[in-house]
């Protein structure tokens, strides 16, 4: 078996947005079943156009630890990896030879979550909080919730060993 390649870049994601009884709870769900979650279909249609998007990009240095909504988190998954192209299977984010290695973790304070792109769902893989050990910033631990992306090298095809 290769090895994966840890990408060294977490996407730290925090909102202002509330989380509702039902969302929370939803994740909480997926958490203690200890089994495949499915999430809510992206809503698409949602956002802004993308250059009023890149005008408005900033950085910032304060998050909140309030909880994503179940929908919003959905979306965010959707967008890192998601399939957008039933037909073919293909995602948003492109990748070589379409070898689809990269696989993503949700890391939130209920635990770390893998998702699956092409069920849209997410599988808890463990139920540590390991938000700190995601970045080096002093604020990834209270995110809401971290993206961390990983190369998984069995998936590329024609690589050396």
């Amino acid at each position: 078996m290769k090895p994966c390649m840890l990408i060294v870049c977490a996407f730290v994601l925090a909102t202002q947005l509330p989380a509702t009884p039902a969302d929370t709870a939803s994740l909480c769900m997926a958490m203690q079943s200890n089994t495949v979650f499915a999430l809510p279909a992206a809503r698409v249609e949602r956002g802004i156009p993308v250059m009023q998007a890149l005008k408005l990009r900033a950085s910032a240095r304060e998050y909140s630890d309030t909880a994503l909504p179940l929908p919003v988190f959905a979306d965010l998954l959707w967008a890192a990896s998601g399939v957008n192209r039933a037909d073919s299977g293909k995602r948003t984010a492109p990748s070589a030879m379409n070898w689809q290695e990269v696989d993503v973790y949700a890391c939130t304070a209920d635990g770390v979550y893998r998702y699956l792109p092409k069920e849209h769902a997410i599988e808890l893989v463990s139920s540590n909080d390991i938000r700190a050990a995601t970045g080096t910033q002093p604020f990834v631990k209270d995110a809401a919730v971290n993206l961390v992306f990983v190369g998984n090298l069995d998936k590329v095809r024609g690589s050396d060993p």
